[in-house]
């Protein structure tokens, strides 16, 4: 997915950007040395995602994600990536821009400067793809559908190695909730719950496509669910049972009562 939202991201950054072929210097002809450069007449023809710019991102991407995302590595001066890439200042300045849009890397200036690989933001990333969902008008029946089938997923395979910090973990959660929906009411909370079971699952992946859906989910709800002691009420105590279900070792009971409240919450969902 980490892939695909980057992609996403770079269509609207480089469409924004009018690469011509005056943007390729001289010495990045075919005969310069320089390898996996796009012709000139091809890049004319495709445009698109296959602009110059863009394919430097991608390559630049595909780099630091071959060298396992080596955080604080320096991939080169901006000659150095000049050379490597075969493209014009402008060009090779574009491409950077969309690696820092997508906190793969950074340009770092001075003497020791040069492109340094970031650690990724997982914030920018999880609100890129809920704003991507909500904007391609996700269905209700469907957001819920494959919600539910992901945290299906997660109480299993947490079930399957909940040990003793990760059940305190679970407690301390519900108590924490309950004592914030006592003087805030539902507010921001009532998914939080959600997010620590896709976490303690252990499946990143999981912890990943979760925690999209809850922000989707949670933007789609704001007005609509009531924010009074008594819902706040019953959404802590249903997530208190499904808690309690999975602690006592029933994954059934548990992913019961976790389809039961999302079908529930799904009338507050436009």
């Amino acid at each position: 997915m980490m892939h695909s939202i980057m992609s996403t991201q770079r269509e609207f950054v480089a469409s924004s950007s009018e690469e011509v072929e005056s943007d390729v210097p001289n010495d990045s002809r075919p005969g310069s040395g320089i390898d996996e450069r796009m012709p000139e007449a091809a890049v004319a023809k495709t445009g698109g995602s296959t602009k110059l710019a863009d394919r430097v991102a991608t390559r630049i991407e595909a780099e630091v994600m071959a060298k396992k995302w080596p955080v604080g590595a320096n991939l080169g001066s901006e000659s150095d990536l000049i050379a490597q890439h075969g493209v014009s200042r402008a060009v090779l300045r574009e491409g950077i821009r969309i690696v820092e849009s997508h906190n793969v890397a950074r340009m770092r200036r001075g003497p020791s400067g040069g492109l340094i690989v970031t650690e990724p933001n997982i914030e920018s990333v999880l609100a890129s793809a809920a704003l991507y969902l909500d904007f391609a008008s996700v269905r209700q029946q469907d957001l819920f559908a494959v919600r539910t089938a992901l945290e299906f997923t997660c109480l299993r395979q947490l079930s399957e190695n909940l040990d003793e910090a990760k059940i305190a973990r679970l407690r301390e959660a519900i108590a924490d909730e309950g004592r914030v929906m006592k003087t805030e009411g539902v507010g921001a909370h009532n998914s939080d719950l959600h997010v620590l079971l896709a976490e303690l699952s252990g499946n990143s992946a999981l912890r990943l496509f979760v925690d999209v859906l809850v922000r989707l989910t949670q933007q789609r709800a704001k007005q609509n669910i009531p924010n009074d002691p008594e819902t706040a009420g019953v959404l802590h105590h249903t997530h208190s049972r499904i808690v309690e279900a999975l602690i006592d070792g029933d994954l059934a009971v548990a992913q019961h009562r976790l389809a039961k409240h999302l079908e529930a919450m799904s009338a507050y969902y436009r």
